[in-house]
């Protein structure tokens, strides 16, 4: 597939997605692949020659389902080289379809004998099976097709047989009888036109007061202070930056400029989450409020020749919601592709006492979430680690983090910051780290989603998700490459 396209689906994929006002979470997206097949076969051959059981071979036997990764992740004919899919973890398994031995192959012709109501005859069976072309050549172990054409390589008796199918007709009639009597009925009711406004009225009273009401909640330091730490795992820099900056700015009566964060950090360590946590302790509605607008780059701006237009849609969309609503959140996902005439145009904003058409932007939130830096933060953390220090003795400037995350945006030739003058200008407020994520942040998002699930919780199996997880570096196997993402998923595997 075209790396484009793929990056189009990617938009969707992501933890408690929310794209154009509408939520992804319930979908499920299935993607069909012959890549890392040589892998799967490689791993699923050595096992045989070492005299390991078939069934013994487990997800991550021979670190498998990591070779698979990284094989489609190296490929350089494959779209996902070129796609921001695979570097965002947003795949929940990568599952491995091992290579069928003449057993399954056998197996498959006695299906396709059921299928086609004949009698069963294993020896017919044994015979087709047999005449599949096998792999390696000397020892002829697998099936070259798998099952693909066992009713073509068949015998003509178990050609000639067909499938009994059963038709079922749709009864159209039906639905257009009840919506005809719904009319009629409709059309006889004779109710005043006072009466029906006094309904309305109340109905609507009743739905904006209940159901529709979407203003700030009085904010609470010491609310937000629990929810951060209750909520977010191995991020003591990021609970602490966000904590007082957001308070200070809530509780500032007349700030002379929006809030500014730019959130950087590897996939899955919370930069998403953390943003969801700061809208559910600002707006009744929390990241559902209409005051909360989320825009990923490669989804709301992907063609690079249309960036006049984004940019005028950009500046009107902003303009709008913080005209309507002086305290609107902006989060803006995948701030590093982003466009840089886009970041310029989010840059008229940003500045002290800053007035755009008349509208002054002070009171609004600005988010912006981030790749970029991640490997320099895992590299000062993994430092600190082989030095023998405490993670929580990491601070802002420890190492000078945050002025290497800047120079590391600032530097980069394939991020839009490089060619936006945002940067140079100072308005972000604080560049904050979200660390790489250990086995024990790990087993502690795992414990949390127990509770969310309604489990029963169950530390022994909190351990074996998280240390079913995938990590870095290959040797000391310090970090989880996934961070917490696709952990849900992960227990519903081993919860099976």
């Amino acid at each position: 597939m075209q790396p484009k396209l793929i990056d189009t689906i990617k938009a969707f994929l992501d933890y408690n997605a929310h794209v154009d006002g509408v939520s992804f979470h319930n979908a499920l997206f299935i993607f069909l692949s012959n890549a890392g097949g040589n892998v799967i076969a490689k791993v699923a051959l050595d096992s045989r020659r070492e005299g390991t059981d078939r069934e013994e071979l487990r997800m991550n036997s021979k670190e498998m389902e990591t070779k698979i990764f990284l094989n489609i992740f190296n490929d350089e004919k494959g779209g996902f080289l070129q796609s921001s899919l695979m570097d965002h973890h947003l795949v929940d398994h990568y599952i491995p379809f091992l290579p069928l031995e003449l057993k399954h192959v056998r197996q498959c012709v006695m299906a396709e004998m059921v299928h086609l109501n004949m009698t069963e005859d294993i020896g017919l069976a044994e015979k087709v099976a047999r005449d599949m072309p096998f792999f390696p050549e000397k020892e002829k172990i697998f099936s070259v097709k798998g099952c693909k054409s066992v009713r073509q390589n068949s015998p003509s008796e178990l050609l000639s047989k067909k499938r009994n199918r059963k038709h079922r007709l749709k009864e159209i009639w039906v639905i257009r009888f009840h919506l005809l009597l719904v009319v009629l009925l409709v059309s006889n009711i004779t109710l005043s036109t006072g009466f029906l406004d006094v309904i309305a009225a109340a109905v609507s009273y009743v739905v904006y007061t209940f159901f529709e009401r979407d203003g700030l909640l009085p904010f609470d330091p010491k609310g937000l202070e629990k929810d951060l730490r209750d909520s977010v795992y191995g991020q003591h820099i990021v609970s602490d930056v966000v904590l007082k900056s957001v308070t200070s700015f809530m509780t500032d009566s007349k700030p002379n400029k929006p809030l500014v964060l730019s959130f950087h950090g590897t996939t899955g360590v919370g930069k998403n989450h953390v943003a969801k946590i700061i809208a559910r302790n600002i707006y009744e509605k929390g990241e559902n409020s209409k005051h909360v607008h989320m825009y990923i780059s490669e989804h709301h701006f992907p063609h690079k020749e249309k960036s006049d237009l984004y940019s005028a849609q950009l500046k009107q969309w902003i303009s709008e919601s913080v005209s309507s609503f002086p305290r609107s959140m902006f989060i803006f996902d995948e701030m590093d592709k982003m466009q840089p005439k886009l970041i310029d145009t989010i840059k008229a904003f940003l500045p002290i006492n800053a007035h755009v058409d008349g509208v002054s932007f002070h009171n609004a939130l600005f988010i912006f979430l981030s790749n970029a830096g991640g490997n320099v933060i895992a590299e000062v953390a993994l430092d600190s680690r082989r030095e023998g220090k405490d993670r929580e003795k990491l601070w802002m400037n420890s190492k000078e983090m945050e002025t290497r995350i800047f120079q590391n945006i600032f530097n980069d030739k394939n991020s839009g910051f490089l060619q936006s003058s945002l940067i140079a200008h100072h308005l972000v407020d604080h560049y904050i780290p979200f660390l790489p994520l250990e086995l024990k942040h790990v087993r502690q998002c795992v414990m949390a989603e127990m509770v969310h699930l309604n489990m029963t919780e169950d530390i022994g199996l909190a351990e074996k998700v998280a240390r079913d997880m995938p990590t870095f570096p290959k040797k000391e196997k310090i970090f989880s490459v996934k961070g917490c993402k696709t952990v849900r998923q992960k227990l519903f595997l081993q919860n099976g």
